[in-house]
């Protein structure tokens, strides 16, 4: 799958989408949401490590917050692609400069893509399994109480 026109016979050089917005506006806005990523990574990963290190002052484990804290910051440092190097060029294009990444011709590409189906399904999957155990703490436990 290229960004090549089928009847007009013209190819857009790799990424496409550049040539449809002005001038670096696709880079300024991956640079900003890579920032935000690089923030909210980093105090996920300052969360999950503050769980790690400190003693724990709640019944309830701590290993839920510190598993999906973990998941959290993960999954934002796969989905920076700006910072991988050569503005996202890299994880975005083939070698030849013209055809979109795939699984098969780019190596970056297919690590973020798999990385990132990963991350998605186990935070959905734990933050079920948090929900889930909060539910079952909060109406049964009391219950046991009385």
């Amino acid at each position: 799958m290229s960004a090549c026109h089928p009847t007009l016979r013209c190819c857009l050089p790799c990424p496409a989408v550049d040539h449809l917005y002005p001038p670096n506006s696709v880079i300024d806005n991956q640079r900003t949401i890579g920032i935000l990523r690089i923030i909210s990574g980093s105090s996920a990963f300052l969360v999950s490590i503050s769980y790690l290190v400190l003693p724990g002052k709640r019944e309830h484990p701590r290993i839920f917050v510190l598993y999906i804290s973990f998941l959290l910051a993960m999954w934002h440092w796969m989905g920076m692609s700006y910072f991988f190097g050569d503005k996202g060029r890299s994880v975005f294009c083939a070698k030849d400069g013209v055809a979109r990444a795939t699984l098969e011709n780019n190596v970056f590409c297919a690590m973020q893509g798999l990385g990132m189906v990963w991350a998605s399904i186990a935070l959905t999957c734990w933050g079920l399994v948090v929900v889930l155990n909060l539910h079952l703490v909060s109406m049964f436990v009391p219950l046991n109480t009385l």
